[in-house]
């Protein structure tokens, strides 16, 4: 590989820190391996700015560097293979700085913030959506799971049912248990995968813990003399009495008919209608002298 690492890169010899990894996260998302599928070209191009930024963006070796240029054992003792293996897996406080230990160089460290969404999907992360916190972890001697996010239908986290996601490359049927709550996190094997679920809202019904809470209209008439209302619950339509007299704002109670053996809760709203006809008026200036 060219030893000229800051040529490789694109930044000047004297390129804060900051430019170095600005450069390196452009390069490396533009020779990607994922973005250039059996391209060795590409390959020979992520590796040679992967070594430069290894070098450049680690203060000890840089100062070497540009001490003794590429006879202090940068030029040809560094092997991208054992790159990866020599990461011991230990952050630092910071949690986004690896060291690395092997290459006759000696060690080094590597500082991933801001850079694990690169090197997230080439280390198996590679899923939309995932975000692997350890993006060397397949390498060091713990491996952590992968994490990931996915979207739920409302419906389907109330009552269960499977859904089909892309991990890694991978189709996987997942299981969804009924009343699964949001945010909460599924675990898959091959590969090992924690999964945040997420809750898509629904326009008819709300949730608090396993009750479901739902909004019906009713007329004026039905309201003062009672009768009976079919409602859409998370089991299909159901029926729901409404006692005489009832006002704005009375919740009824479907018992069994929420999550898991939860209730569901029908919220009363009175809805006068705006237009009602002549005979209808009359009658209801007499119901109004009879009150």
């Amino acid at each position: 590989m060219a030893n000229d690492f800051y040529q490789i890169l694109g930044v000047s010899k004297t390129a804060s820190q900051a430019e170095i990894k600005k450069a390196y996260r452009a390069l490396a998302k533009k020779y990607h391996p994922d973005i250039n599928p059996n391209n060795k070209e590409a390959e020979s191009k992520f590796k040679e700015i992967t070594e430069a930024y290894a070098v450049l963006s680690d203060e000890k070796k840089r100062k070497q560097y540009d001490t003794f240029g590429g006879t202090g054992n940068f030029q040809s003792g560094f092997d991208f293979g054992e790159f990866f293996k020599g990461f011991q897996g230990q952050s630092s406080r910071g949690g986004s700085t690896f060291h690395f230990s092997g290459g006759q160089g000696g060690g080094f460290n590597f500082d991933m913030s801001g850079l694990e969404d690169i090197f997230g999907s080439f280390m198996g992360g590679g899923a939309r959506g995932a975000r692997t916190q350890n993006p060397f972890s397949s390498y060091g001697q713990s491996a952590q799971p992968q994490q990931f996010e996915m979207e739920v239908d409302f419906m389907t986290a109330a009552n269960g049912g499977e859904v089909e996601i892309d991990i890694a490359g991978h189709r996987k049927r997942i299981k969804i248990p009924a009343g699964i709550s949001e945010g909460q996190k599924i675990r898959i094997t091959q590969p090992d995968t924690l999964i945040a679920i997420h809750i898509r809202p629904s326009q008819e019904f709300t949730r608090e813990g396993h009750n479901i809470i739902s909004k019906i209209s009713v007329d004026p008439v039905t309201a003062m003399l009672g009768g009976t209302v079919t409602v859409p619950t998370i089991h299909g339509q159901s029926e729901v009495t409404i006692p005489k007299g009832t006002s704005s704002h009375a919740k009824l109670r479907l018992k069994g008919k929420g999550i898991s053996g939860g209730d569901h809760f029908v919220e009363v709203k009175i809805e006068t209608p705006k237009k009602i006809s002549s005979k209808a008026k009359e009658l209801l200036e007499k119901l109004k002298k009879e009150l």
